[in-house]
């Protein structure tokens, strides 16, 4: 169900999820929660940062979730999104489309990349 939903960072252990209003309204949510889907995404092999970005057309919205199990302040980067949060869960939003979202997001990942890597190279010293 979420393969068409997924896309993978081609340098780092980062996983995206693309979804909307009608994609959720899908879910049964007695049997399905965003939390368990991000978990699902954890268990996918090398990811160690999910991003959700929920687009709301009808605002020309983009909703963003990060969150990571590295040590690495994805409040940082959420804070670039008009948010913030916790380091290891944080959010904001991107006023235009889920594909320009995604391409701003890529351009923050590429200016935090430094301290991305390095959290990664922490966490497979544990």
């Amino acid at each position: 169900m979420l393969k068409n939903k997924t896309k993978y960072h081609r340098a780092l252990p980062i996983t995206f999820l693309f979804y909307d209003y009608g994609t959720k309204f899908k879910f049964d949510p007695s049997r399905f929660s965003i939390k368990e889907v991000i978990n699902e995404l954890y268990g996918l092999e090398g990811t160690l940062f999910v991003f959700c970005l929920d687009e709301d057309v009808d605002e020309e919205k983009v909703n963003i979730s990060i969150t990571t199990i590295t040590d690495f302040d994805v409040s940082e980067i959420a804070k670039m999104f008009n948010g913030g949060g916790h380091k290891g869960a944080a959010g904001g939003y991107f006023l235009g489309s889920i594909k320009e979202a995604h391409k701003k997001i890529m351009l923050a990942i590429k200016i935090k990349e430094k301290e991305i890597k390095e959290a990664v190279r922490k966490f497979f010293e544990i």
